[in-house]
C-alpha cells in the first residue's frame, strides 16, 4: 500500500470517534438551551410590548386627526380568557338617531325602571346594543340602555331580547300596530347608584327625539397578533389599583382603550362587578370606565399563565414589561416588571416609580 493511499485512509473518522463528537454536542446543547431560552422569551416579550406601543400610538393618531374616539379592542382568547394575543383596531360609530327622519321613542316610568316605547321600523337589527348610552330629546342625562335590568327575575320586564349571538337588540317582535307594545326598553342613569328621576308620566304618551352613543366596534385596521408564546395577562392588568375582573358570561367582549380627539383616554370599556351597599358582590356589567389613574397591560409569557416549571407568575418575572398609558395625555411607556412585589399591583405601581425616577410619566 502506498504512502498516499495510508494518508488518506488516516483522514477519516471510525464510527466510535463519531459517536463522541455527536455525544459531546449533546451534551453542550443540553447545557446551553436553559441559558439560551429565557433570553428568546424575554426578545418576544419587549417584540411584543414595542408592537403594541406602536399600535396605541397608530390609534391616537387616527382619534387626533379623525376628530372621532379611535382606540385598541383586547380580545380574550377562546382557550384562556383572561389572556389576548390578538388586538384589533377600534372605532366609535357616530350616534344614532333612528332609521327615520321622525323616529323617536314614548318614555314613562314604570315599577321602578325608566322605559322606552319603541316604534315599529325606527331601529334596524344589528345596531344598538345592551350598554349603549342613549340621551332623549337630544338634552338632560345620559341613560345606560339595560337588556336584562333584573337578572335574579324579580323585575316583570319585557325588554327586547338579545339577538342570538348575544349581541345586538333583536327589534324584530311580531306587532300589528305602529307602536309596540309587548316590549320595551329599559334604561338606568349613568353613574348613579339611586337615580334621581326627572318626570315622566306612567304611561307612554308624547313621543321625542333620541340619540344613542355606541360602544367601540372593530375598524379596517390590520389586527396586531402578538409572537407565538408571548401574551397580554388581562387579569393581572388593570386601571390605577384596579385589575380587570374576569369575565363569566359565555360571549365575553373584549377590553377595549379608546382616545379621544385630543389625544387623552375617553374610555376603557371593561368587565366591571357591581357591589352593594354593604360591600358585596351582587353581579357584573361591561360598561364605560373614565380612568384618572394609567392604565396598566402586564406583556409576559403564555406558559407562566399555564403554570411554568419555575412556579413563577408574569408579574413575578423581571424579563416582563408593563405597556402604561396616562390617562391625561394618552402616553404610552414600557416598564420592567419589578419580581420583589407581592402582588401584580404592587408590581405595576414599584413599576410606575422607577419610570417616574427615569423621568418618565
Amino acid at each position: 500500500m502506498s504512502d498516499q493511499r495510508r494518508r488518506s485512509i488516516r483522514r477519516g473518522l471510525t464510527l466510535l470517534e463519531l459517536l463522541v463528537v455527536v455525544g459531546i454536542v449533546m451534551l453542550l446543547a443540553v447545557i446551553a438551551i436553559p441559558s439560551v431560552r429565557p433570553l428568546a422569551e424575554g426578545r418576544r416579550v419587549r417584540e411584543a410590548a414595542r408592537s403594541i406601543n406602536v399600535y396605541f400610538g397608530r390609534a391616537r393618531s387616527r382619534a387626533v386627526e379623525s376628530g372621532r374616539s379611535h382606540g385598541v379592542l383586547f380580545e380574550r382568547f377562546d382557550q384562556a380568557r383572561d389572556a389576548s394575543i390578538l388586538l384589533r383596531q377600534a372605532e366609535v360609530p357616530p350616534p344614532y338617531s333612528g332609521e327615520l327622519l321622525d323616529s323617536a321613542v314614548r318614555p314613562f316610568y314604570y315599577d321602578g325602571f325608566l322605559r322606552l316605547q319603541v316604534r315599529d321600523g325606527d331601529f334596524l337589527p344589528g345596531v344598538v346594543r345592551h350598554n349603549d348610552l342613549i340621551q332623549l330629546n337630544y338634552q338632560g342625562p345620559l341613560y345606560r340602555i339595560i337588556a336584562d335590568p333584573d337578572p335574579d327575575g324579580s323585575d316583570p320586564g319585557q325588554d327586547f331580547p338579545l339577538d342570538a349571538d348575544g349581541v345586538y337588540i333583536d327589534f324584530t317582535v311580531p306587532t300589528s300596530v305602529p307602536w309596540v307594545t309587548t316590549h320595551w326598553l329599559t334604561l338606568d342613569i349613568v353613574g348613579v347608584a339611586s337615580p334621581p328621576w326627572p318626570t315622566f308620566p306612567a304611561f307612554p304618551t308624547t313621543p321625542v327625539p333620541f340619540q344613542i352613543m355606541r360602544q367601540p366596534t372593530p375598524s379596517g385596521g390590520a389586527p396586531l397578533q402578538l409572537p407565538r408564546g408571548a401574551v397580554v395577562e388581562l387579569v393581572a392588568s388593570g386601571v390605577g389599583y384596579d385589575v380587570f375582573a374576569p369575565d363569566p358570561r359565555d360571549k365575553p367582549d373584549p377590553i377595549a382603550v379608546m382616545f379621544a380627539p385630543d389625544g387623552s383616554i375617553d374610555a376603557v370599556y371593561c368587565y366591571q362587578l357591581i357591589y352593594d351597599d354593604s360591600g358585596n358582590v351582587v353581579g357584573g356589567d361591561y360598561r364605560a370606565l373614565r380612568p384618572i389613574e394609567p392604565v396598566y397591560f402586564l406583556v409576559g409569557q403564555w406558559d407562566r399563565m399555564v403554570g411554568a416549571e419555575d412556579g413563577l407568575q408574569n408579574w413575578q418575572d423581571g424579563t416582563n414589561l408593563w405597556v402604561t398609558l396616562s390617562p391625561q395625555t394618552g402616553q404610552v411607556n414600557v416598564a420592567e416588571v419589578m419580581p420583589e412585589a407581592g402582588n401584580p399591583v404592587a408590581a405595576r405601581e414599584l413599576a410606575r416609580q422607577m419610570q417616574i425616577s427615569k423621568g418618565g410619566r
